[in-house]
């Protein structure tokens, strides 16, 4: 995943303002945060608690990283995408461009696999179980090297598109998904009400 990006296009300091990410700044390096959307996974703090510390004020300090490299490969773990990155130097970053891969979904019934169109291999998945009409998503998962790309949102969007075709209704226990329906008013006709 890379951390200046959002479903593969470089972003801007107004789009992660426009969309609710607060900025912390140093003379390189711009981080951006967004609570809403953050599933509390750690990595950040794991992966430099110099710069992620949790309780201070304020929690991220961008100034304290080794090094730019070095924080931006910090910010990149992040599953949910509630990390992202600017760098005033960017053009002089040293970093490979890569090319994001097309994708295919395959429904296999009680998951929804992502494949990598280019290499036929599977690039991250949705499970559900299925009781009473409801279709109970227990884990939404993308691989490392994709997250932050929109790629979980699209499993969301798949199974949310198999309840509306077989008439079902959706239960999310996985907290991703969760976040998704929390921030998804559009999904609300076939989120199940009563549990």
């Amino acid at each position: 995943m890379e951390g200046n990006k959002i479903n593969g296009k470089t972003v801007t300091e107004e789009d992660l303002l426009g969309l609710g990410y607060r900025k912390y700044y140093s003379d390189d390096l711009d981080v951006f945060y967004n609570k809403d959307i953050c599933a509390h996974v750690g990595n950040c703090v794991r992966g430099d608690s110099n710069v992620f510390e949790v309780g201070r004020r304020p929690w991220i300090i961008t100034g304290n990283a080794e090094s730019a490299e070095q924080c931006i490969q910090v910010v990149n773990s992040c599953p949910s995408g509630a990390l992202k990155w600017l760098y005033h130097g960017q053009d002089n970053l040293a970093k490979e461009e890569t090319t994001m891969p097309t994708f295919t979904f395959e429904d296999q019934g009680d998951q929804i696999i992502l494949i990598n169109s280019d290499t036929k291999q599977q690039a991250g998945e949705i499970a559900f179980m299925e009781a009473e009409s409801t279709l109970i998503i227990v884990h939404t998962g993308v691989n490392p090297e994709y997250r932050g790309n929109g790629l979980a949102e699209q499993l969301v969007a798949k199974v949310v598109e198999k309840a509306r075709r077989e008439d079902k209704k959706i239960f999310p226990i996985c907290p991703f998904a969760q976040k998704e329906f929390k921030i998804k008013p559009e999904y609300a006709d076939v989120l199940r009400q009563d549990v």
